[in-house]
């Protein structure tokens, strides 16, 4: 059975998309990497910091290939808890999705960013109903 897919792009799950190919078709097929796909609510801690990415397997939440690490809070009352830096020359990007937060002093309102570095660690006052994303990634390649 012959079948044409040269230059063919095929949308699928690669999985069940492979079993529609015919055996001996290539030599070789080169599918995308492992993606994880994961339910993060188990990950959820209520008035704390909580890790959903981070590049070790071993870890809570979604493994990256990628130096850096994801936190999200969730506060349903006033809180103010620690964030201490994976890795010296780590910087952290936080963003408030919701609510309100103080990083060190500096005020974060619904949508607002502000960028951390050449520090170990820091503090953030979350206000009640608050909820903030802390990427941090390192600052020089």
């Amino acid at each position: 059975m012959k079948t044409d897919l040269k230059n063919k792009i095929i949308n699928g799950d690669s999985l069940e998309e492979l079993k529609k190919i015919p055996s001996e078709t290539f030599d070789l097929i080169f599918a995308d990497p492992p993606y994880d796909q994961k339910n993060i609510k188990s990950l959820k801690k209520t008035n704390a910091l909580y890790p959903v990415i981070s590049p070790n397997h071993d870890a809570a939440g979604m493994w990256i290939h990628q130096d850096a690490w994801f936190h999200l809070g969730d506060f349903n009352q006033k809180t103010t808890v620690p964030y201490s830096l994976h890795k010296q020359g780590n910087g952290v990007y936080a963003f408030m999705i919701e609510g309100r937060a103080s990083i060190e002093g500096e005020s974060l309102e619904k949508r607002d960013a502000l960028g951390v570095w050449e520090t170990e660690s820091f503090s953030i006052t979350a206000e009640e109903n608050s909820r903030i994303l802390l990427v941090e990634v390192p600052m020089k390649l």
